[in-house]
């Protein structure tokens, strides 16, 4: 304190000393900081304020999130109407897609734990998923389907937490064996689902702790019940193509989907959760950490599986593939093929090297194939490839407007992978 003190003497004599003008001056510098001092409070008053109403309407959203007068409101204050889907269709519904999903990697391995039990849901093989439980908890036969299929209750402290259905190979194939074909979670006060605790059932902390889904869905039933669900959700295609009798191919595609559905009433209070593996983590990751290439750069896709039969896993050869842009319907490249170790190596872009068009957001588009110019017929995509090939690549769009990206997914040695050429 004395130190304060004196310092404050010190610059009064100073002051003094400097005259009247010395005054003058200080009442100016006074007034200029006095200004600077009320625009940085008036800047953070309005930063606050501002703060305060995003919060605000983030929680007034969430608050308004339901179904009112056939309109759905979304918890990011966007609106859908609610209309028949067909004539015989016994209610309304609508679905908004998110722009901003969270990855489903966090997803694509399920740990709950609860009262002394955990429970462990993964996928050993693309569409096999596993479930392991340990710890304290009993299981309740409650049906039987097919030869071996059995459902259960999951009881845990007396209180059912869960639902599921297993298949296995036998009578005798063991729990941890078996398929698991579907997985009902209720969540529950003290529950934990992938390092989240439930410390009550609502929507919008899962959405906080998780990130968007990719979807929410409203429907209304005639009988005048509603329900609004959550999805969180991973596709992959498996492409396949069957030859019209003018020689032309039909593209066609098999979805498998791994997801999480947070099954609501209101979109607020969480009553169940159905949860449906399909998917390795290996495939999610590959799929998520992808590889992005732009126009006219030189992509190198070496050991790949050429053979159109699925038992000749040794034709194997490399691609040099470059993207030029867009005319039209039509993207544009050129590939270079080599080293196969057979001639059998046609339809590589057809059967080995699946396509299809993204938009934006890396959903699906549609399917396409690649197919050589130089041998295709006026009308029809049926020119294919073979070893040594060095000519021009095309691939057909129906819908370009939509489309921003082109994936090719292929088989190697090492497994399944993803590139993506960014068309626009």
């Amino acid at each position: 304190m004395k130190k304060q003190l004196i310092a404050v003497g010190i610059l009064s004599v100073c002051l003094f000393a400097s005259g009247c003008g010395s005054n003058a001056v200080n009442e100016e510098t006074k007034t200029e900081d006095t200004v600077i001092v009320q625009e940085t409070e008036t800047q953070e008053v309005e930063t606050q304020e501002e703060e305060t109403q995003a919060i605000s309407q983030e929680d007034t959203y969430w608050e308004q999130v339901g179904i009112h007068d056939g309109i759905g409101t979304v918890y990011n204050g966007e609106t859908v109407k609610l209309v028949h889907s067909g004539e015989n269709a016994s209610c309304i519904n609508a679905g908004y897609e998110f722009e901003e999903t969270a990855g489903f990697l966090q997803f694509a391995e399920i740990n709950c734990s609860y009262s002394g039990a955990d429970v462990r849901l993964w996928v050993k093989e693309k569409r096999e998923c596993r479930i392991v439980l340990s710890g304290n908890y009993e299981l309740e036969e409650i049906g039987t389907f097919n030869d071996y299929g059995k459902c259960y209750n999951l009881v845990i402290n007396g209180k059912c937490v869960a639902w599921f259905e297993v298949e296995g190979d036998s009578g005798e194939t063991a729990l941890e064996d078996c398929k698991v074909y579907s997985f009902v979670l209720y969540p529950t006060e003290g529950l934990i689902l992938n390092g989240y605790e439930f410390t009550d059932m609502q929507m919008q902390n899962v959405v906080k702790h998780f990130g968007n889904p990719n979807s929410v869905n409203y429907t209304v039933y005639d009988e005048g019940s509603e329900e609004i669900l959550y999805l969180y959700r991973k596709k992959d295609t498996d492409l396949h193509f069957l030859r019209e009798l003018d020689g032309s191919y039909k593209v066609g595609a098999t979805y498998t989907s791994s997801e999480l559905i947070f099954q609501t009433a209101d979109g607020k209070s969480i009553e169940a959760i159905d949860i449906s593996l399909a998917l390795t983590e290996e495939d999610i990751r590959a799929d998520e950490e992808k590889t992005i290439y732009q126009l006219g750069d030189k992509i190198e896709i070496n050991q790949v599986y050429m053979s159109s039969h699925p038992d000749m896993k040794d034709v194997i050869g490399d691609v040099s593939l470059t993207i030029y842009g867009i005319s039209d319907d039509i993207v544009k490249g050129h590939v270079i093929i080599s080293n196969p170790k057979s001639q059998d190596a046609e339809w590589i872009f057809l059967y080995e090297i699946q396509c299809g068009f993204l938009d934006e957001n890396f959903n699906s588009v549609e399917s396409t194939m690649g197919y050589n110019v130089a041998l295709s017929e006026d009308g029809f995509d049926n020119g294919d490839f073979k070893d040594g090939d060095d000519c021009d690549i095309a691939f057909r769009m129906d819908n370009p407007e939509k489309i921003m990206y082109l994936q090719l997914g292929y088989n190697t040695p090492d497994g399944f992978n993803r590139i993506l050429v960014k068309l626009k």
